[in-house]
């Protein structure tokens, strides 16, 4: 049974008080024989049913670590907002892994360093991705995830692109930031505060 039908029409009889039996347009109280048709109650069902839809993709998704009396597209958003910084963080620090197998110099400003490599072996001597290539593109995957989320909850596809470039705009920002400041951006203790601090605390080890 939908919503629509589960709901009677609010409106009473002045003369016997009986509830009228019609059932309540979607996302109202009343029938259409009850004002359910009128330009302002249309308008409020739509903006019911809007955050209903963004209430349900919201409940869908755990990207944010705290409930805060926000609007739901406005928290989805959000959600997009960190997921495409942690995206443009995790994809800087892939960069700075060596192509080879294994590990290798690479060019950084600070000069020729060792980086691990992208691929590398596991604990059975197996090929295996390096950790922030794994995390790289599960964040991918959450971001695309919650970006469809957004977008079925009335969020337009201009409005989600300009919120992700945002954030990956934010990430740049700090990156030169901290460069003009003389720190390192992909120190080792940069990078697990950046990290902390975008995913609400959680620190993972790295090595």
């Amino acid at each position: 049974m939908s919503v629509r039908q589960a709901i009677r029409c609010k409106a009473r009889s002045k003369r016997s008080g009986v509830q009228c039996q019609a059932f309540a347009m979607n996302g109202q109280q009343v029938c259409s024989a009850h004002g359910g048709m009128s330009p302002q109650a249309r308008k409020a069902a739509a903006r019911r049913l809007e955050e209903a839809r963004a209430s349900r993709a919201l409940a869908s998704v755990q990207v944010l670590g705290d409930r805060r009396d926000v609007h739901p597209v406005a928290a989805l958003l959000e959600a997009v907002s960190v997921s495409a910084a942690m995206c443009a963080f995790l994809e800087a620090q892939v960069a700075g892994l060596a192509p080879r197998f294994g590990g290798g110099h690479v060019e950084t400003p600070e000069g020729d360093v060792w980086r691990p490599g992208m691929v590398g072996p596991d604990h059975l001597g197996d090929g295996a991705p390096h950790v922030w290539v794994r995390l790289w593109n599960e964040e991918r995957d959450r971001l695309a995830r919650t970006a469809a989320l957004a977008q079925r909850a009335g969020v337009s596809a201009a409005q989600l692109e300009l919120t992700q470039d945002l954030a990956r705009r934010l990430v740049d920002v700090l990156r030169g930031a901290l460069r003009r400041l003389g720190v390192d951006p992909d120190a080792e203790d940069v990078r697990r505060a950046v990290r902390a601090e975008l995913s609400t605390g959680e620190v993972i080890d790295v090595d």
